[in-house]
């Protein structure tokens, strides 16, 4: 006990001998800078006493003495204690000597240099200017600030703030200015240090970075808020820039940061771990790419990024084509995972992306959310990659998405998703609404990749571009890709090019439902444009297994194509409602996009329609392709043209095209209500054809044959030359089972040149027969008849042939029907027999006159005879004329010269004595006026 007692007086008498401690009050300049150049004590309080007065610093004040351990400048209250350099950038420099410095309740306008300074207190106090720490040692160095206040008030330079060693930093402030270049805050850890920053604030004001940190064993950010950060240097950053260092940041909030370039809140990169919880973010955007998040690492690095229970609301961009990652941008080798993340009004202007992922970088998602998602650009509203290397995935676990604009229309893009290789794929749990969209596909896969989608729900997609909803894309049977949908539904699409178009895949569809899909809209003039589709495309070498799955009101021109060697199963699925163009199958294996290899087992296809074959149509096929339909039921489908359920013109189809033990009720075709073929040689295999051929109209075929049903009941036509063949003579068509084919009944809406069969008229000696009148004729109605022509020929027997031209709505077949043609003799004592065609073959006839021939006799063709008749001309109706009288003519011309002469004589007279009294009484006037009035 005595000893304890001792040792501790010993150690109070060492402390005051050695350790020399003063505390001093100063009221201005001169006290100041004696105090600290002429004092010898180890440790120097200096209180700040100035009533209320700044003290102006005129000179820098830097201190090197090797005494001072410990320097305490504090003063009452950092509203009353003002120390202020005449000119912001003096500097208050201490050098080596100091264990410990500590500023509190001062306001300081200059800056601080401290060089190798082991301990840095900052409390409750005010900074106008710089800070800056020696970074050449780092090693132990701790920095406080606590209620700290920080202006970067200065002339250019980069860095408002540059620390090293370890740093703590709780309930302080931080406002940038336009003369600083790069950060407010920097911070180097030197690899052995750590900073923490809790309870602050940091305003860039628009025009700095707001905090930098390299190289930190462990940096930790928490309860603070960073406001009007920005990054215009091309470093990233608008808020944080971190670059090899572990953090975690926490409880924060950021508001109104941008940056040039990378990374419009953070930017990190070669950082081994970073931790994100309870972030929200607004107004945020990055220039380029991450609006919320940039980070990158390289290969043996491998970043690994959480982000947890996050918000980020808000950004706007227009100007920048290549802005991409309106949330983040992960490149490199970096893995990012993130669990209940909200997003909203993401405006990408001419960006795309929420997300961007290169090289061999992978993203998991647990729990996304984002309402209002725009983009304009190749690639994906959700996701975007490029550069990709093997190695790469994306898996999101959950999301919900509500109104995603793709306005993207001249380049290929994608509503969700777009990947050009080596990405692992795996979706679950989504719903989407809204959708309004020029994107080309829904999701794109390039190769080689894998992708797999469960449980995906979209009520509505509306877009004005023709869209297939997976499109996964491959050019080499060495870059495969996989392709998993199970429990897709989707539903309520305009404009639909196809659900499924793949090359070179391997592609499974569980549990499905595809409903209410049509490959047309209607535009802004109210006009429906319509789009070339098939429901499913597939190229080369892929297959297709559909399973338990549903397509309902579907309407496109074809519901599959496959190329060589695919390999399509249906099992246990219904296809019901839906229309095509032309049908569900097409087979042809003179084009290459319908060929392949079917299996439908235990499925169900219900009011389902096409034009020939409401289910398949084969035109041709060989070994290269096959349909087997098992234990499948057909009801109530509809071929508009032939063939409820098949139409063959192939004569392989039996060997190739099967239905097996199937069940067949009510569909129906106006022309083979189950199967319509070329012949029987060519229908489909049926396993119970026999049951089928019970049913009216089951089966029908092609035109096989030509009956002759109406005219001469020996089938033989007798005329004599120059006669009109009997204007009655009928003929029908009928198929292979001698069912009539009633085809020629003809809507007005329907008829056309291509709908009509015509066929032409001939004889088998044209040497001898000529046929004269209109020889082409068309089939109307129910029947074909032979038109109205003249026969001239010589006596004999010959054959009328008939042979088509056209042949309408069917296939071609059997092109001749003959009949029996017998020319008679002529009886020249009752009819004429001439050649009055000049043709050299003479005709037997009657002489017939059109017009009349009145008093004569009709002797041929418009010729009448009027001798010994009292009239004359061409038609017997023209009077002979009369001969003249010579004699009578003489003495009417003596006569009437007899009186011209006396009237002129009269005349003469008349004028010579025209004043005797006689005249004047107009006597002989009237009779002179009475004789020329009788001439």
């Amino acid at each position: 006990m005595i000893k304890k007692i001792l040792k501790y007086l010993i150690l109070y008498i060492l402390h005051f001998i050695i350790i020399k401690s003063t505390e001093v009050s100063i009221k201005n300049e001169e006290e100041l800078n004696d105090i600290l150049y002429n004092s010898n004590d180890n440790t120097l309080t200096i209180n700040i006493n100035n009533n209320n007065d700044d003290i102006i610093l005129s000179k820098d004040i830097i201190i090197y003495k090797d005494n001072i351990k410990k320097l305490c400048i504090q003063g009452i209250s950092k509203e009353s204690s003002i120390l202020r350099f005449n000119e912001i950038s003096k500097e208050f420099i201490l050098n080596n000597s100091f264990e410990e410095f500590k500023l509190i309740n001062v306001t300081l306008y200059g800056s601080l240099k401290f060089n190798n300074i082991k301990n840095v207190n900052l409390d409750n106090s005010v900074l106008h200017g710089t800070m800056k720490f020696d970074s050449s040692n780092t090693n132990n160095e701790m920095i406080e600030m606590n209620n700290f206040i920080y202006y970067l008030d200065t002339d250019i330079t980069n860095n408002g703030i540059e620390l090293y060693g370890n740093v703590t930093i709780k309930h302080s402030n931080f406002y940038g200015n336009s003369n600083c270049k790069e950060s407010i805050l920097y911070y180097n850890g030197g690899n052995i240090n750590k900073i923490d920053i809790s309870d602050s604030y940091f305003d860039g004001k628009y025009s700095n970075n707001c905090l930098s940190i390299y190289d930190a064993i462990s940096s930790n950010i928490s309860s603070s808020t960073f406001k009007n950060g920005g990054s215009y240097n091309g470093d990233g950053g608008g808020a944080i820039r971190i670059r090899r260092s572990i953090s975690y940041i926490n409880n924060c909030n950021f508001q109104n940061n941008y940056s040039i370039t990378n990374g419009g809140i953070f930017d990190i990169r070669d950082s081994p771990m970073l931790y994100i919880d309870n972030i929200e973010a607004s107004n945020s955007t990055a220039a380029e790419r991450g609006s919320f998040l940039y980070i990158f690492s390289d290969y043996y690095v491998k970043t690994k990024a959480f982000i947890y229970n996050s918000k980020h609301q808000g950004i706007q961009t227009t100007q920048h084509s290549n802005h991409k990652g309106f949330i983040a941008s992960v490149e490199g080798y970096t893995y990012l995972y993130m669990e209940n993340f909200y997003s909203d009004n993401l405006y990408g202007g001419n960006g795309i992306g929420a997300f961007t992922l290169t090289q061999g970088s992978s993203i998991e998602i647990v729990t996304l959310e984002i309402n209002v998602l725009t983009g304009h650009d190749t690639g994906g509203l959700l996701l975007t990659s490029y550069d990709e290397e093997v190695g790469a995935t994306f898996i999101l676990k959950g999301g919900t998405f509500v109104k995603m604009i793709q306005n993207e229309k001249d380049k290929p893009s994608a509503i969700l998703i777009w990947i050009s290789k080596n990405v692992d794929i795996s979706v679950s749990d989504i719903i989407m609404e809204e959708i309004n969209s020029y994107g080309k596909y829904l999701i794109y896969q390039g190769s080689p990749s894998t992708m797999e989608i469960n449980n995906l729900e979209i009520n509505y997609i509306n877009t004005n571009r023709e869209l297939i909803l997976f499109r996964s894309e491959s050019h080499s049977i060495v870059e495969k890709n996989i392709v998993i949908l199970n429990n897709i539904h989707i539903s309520n699409v305009s404009f639909l090019e196809g659900i499924l178009s793949a090359d070179y895949a391997d592609i499974t569809i569980n549990n499905s439902t595809f409903e209410y899909m049509y490959n047309d809209y209607l535009d802004k003039e109210f006009k429906y444009i319509s789009v070339s589709s098939s429901m499913i495309k597939l190229g080369l070498n892929s297959k297709l297994s559909i399973n338990n799955s549903v397509f309902d009101s579907i309407t496109e021109d074809i519901g599959f194509k496959s190329k060589n060697n695919t390999f399509i199963t249906l099992n246990n699925c219904e296809i019901s409602y839906c229309s095509f163009v032309q049908s569900i199958f097409m087979i042809d294996t003179n084009n290459e996009e319908n060929l392949g290899h079917y299996s439908i087992n235990n499925s169900k296809f219900f009011y389902n329609s096409g034009y020939n074959g409401g289910i398949i149509n084969i035109k041709e096929i060989d070994s290269s392709s096959s349909v087997n339909f098992n234990f499948s039921t057909f009801e109530n489908n509809f071929g508009s043209n032939y063939g409820g359920i098949s139409y063959s013109t192939s004569y392989s189809s039996p060997l190739f095209v099967k239905f097996n033990n199937c069940t067949f009720i009510d569909n129906k075709s106006p022309y083979g209500s189950i199967s319509y073929s070329l012949n029987k040689l060519s229908e489909p295999y049926y396993s119970n054809i026999d049951e089928l051929k019970q049913i009216k109209n089951a089966f029908g075929t092609n035109p096989t044959k030509i009956k002759y049903i109406n005219g001469p009941s020996d089938r033989v036509i007798t005329v004599t030359s120059g006669s009109d063949i009997p204007n009655n003579i009928h003929f029908k068509l009928y198929d292979d089972y001698d069912v009539e084919s009633n085809i020629f009944t003809f809507e007005h809406i329907d008829l056309s040149f291509e709908r009509i069969i015509f066929f032409n008229i001939h004889v088998n000696d044209e040497s001898n027969v000529y046929l004269k009148g209109q020889t082409v004729s068309y089939c109307w109605d129910t029947h074909c008849t032979l038109p109205a022509i003249k026969i001239i020929g010589n006596p004999g027997e010959y054959k009328l042939l008939l042979n088509f031209i056209t042949y309408g709505i069917y296939d071609k077949f059997q092109n001749a029907f003959e009949i029996d043609l017998k020319i008679e003799e002529c009886d020249t004592s009752k009819y004429l027999y001439q050649d009055i065609l000049n043709i050299n073959l003479k005709s037997c006839y009657s002489p017939k006159c059109d017009v009349s021939c009145n008093s004569g006799i009709c002797a041929n063709l418009n010729v009448c005879n009027c001798v010994d008749k009292r009239y004359k001309g061409i038609y017997c109706n023209e009077y002979y004329e009369l001969e003249r009288l010579n004699k009578f003519d003489i003495i009417s011309k003596i006569i009437a010269i007899v009186l011209i002469v006396a009237v002129i004589i009269i005349t003469i007279a008349v004028i010579l004595y025209r004043n005797n009294p006689i005249i004047k009484s107009w006597f002989f006037i009237g009779i002179w006026l009475h004789a020329c009035k009788n001439i």
